[in-house]
């Protein structure tokens, strides 16, 4: 059994890779972590247990402001303070196996798209973390959750509006959260320019994170971690199409249809235009 420990981590040494399923958080996640000082792992999901505990907290606190209201919860027994102090504390612990072997300077890599909903809660408890949020194109990101629909995975909605939906809500948190991030704690990619131009943005990246890749480190990040490599490494289901632009062939008239109903004004907002008709 883990022992506790006197650490608590405010995030300095954490990066988040956020976004929305299928935008390509793994891609940039494997890009990164060929570099040397930073170490990966498979996906926590830790905010999806933390953030709805610290949310609940938020609530009976904010509850309490009223004078009407019966004082039941955890602020009857604790000071704001104290519950942040405690909950920094239980993220530190649970973070214990993917920090505990950093050495001074390395940076650990956390990639699950849905703490994307939760940035408000890692801003909170781990204040120092960086973010690097990539944008997809909403046609793109439905066209590849509909494959993985028919491929039977139970967590990709099967319905094109039903996608969009999902691109939505994960878009429109990060745009509501990001405003309160200083420069130096967040950025946003957009997946297509990885793809069309990526020493481009893997230069911007290392800027954002303090690293002096060169040249040589970053195309060698890139040949390896091609969609060749990559299919040939892990297979088709970790790879589909990895380009851009592919909806137009993937998707129904109707389900474009859908797509545009439900998506075109915050595709507008992060600026993926699409006037009807196509």
């Amino acid at each position: 059994m883990n022992t506790l420990s006197n650490i608590t981590t405010m995030g300095e040494n954490l990066i988040f890779i956020v976004g929305s399923p299928r935008s390509g958080t793994t891609y940039l996640r494997r890009l990164l972590e060929s570099f040397p000082g930073i170490h990966s792992g498979e996906e926590s999901h830790l905010f999806e247990h933390v953030g709805p505990f610290v949310d609940l907290w938020h609530g009976y606190a904010q509850s309490q402001a009223d004078p009407n209201y019966y004082a039941v919860g955890l602020p009857v027994y604790f000071t704001e303070e104290e519950f942040i102090t405690i909950a920094r504390k239980l993220v530190s612990e649970l973070m214990k196996p993917m920090l505990a072997n950093l050495t001074p300077g390395e940076l650990f890599l956390e990639k699950t798209p849905s703490h994307a909903l939760y940035l408000h809660t890692i801003q909170e408890l781990l204040p120092k973390a960086r973010i690097i949020h990539i944008l997809r194109d909403s046609r793109d990101v439905v066209a590849s959750l509909l494959a993985k629909s028919r491929e039977k995975q139970a967590w990709a909605p099967s319905q094109a509006d039903q996608c969009a939906q999902v691109w939505i809500e994960y878009v429109e948190h990060v745009n509501r959260i990001a405003s309160s991030y200083p420069p130096e704690a967040f950025l946003e990619v957009r997946y297509e320019s990885l793809v069309d131009s990526p020493q481009v943005v893997l230069k911007t990246i290392a800027n954002f994170l303090d690293r002096d890749w060169s040249g040589e480190e970053i195309q060698t990040a890139i040949t390896q971690n091609s969609i060749e490599s990559t299919r040939a490494q892990f297979g088709q289901q970790h790879v589909r199409r990895g380009g851009s632009g592919y909806w137009q062939q993937d998707l129904t008239r109707w389900e474009k249809f859908r797509v545009w109903q439900v998506a075109r004004n915050t595709m507008s907002k992060v600026g993926y235009e699409w006037r009807f008709p196509w």
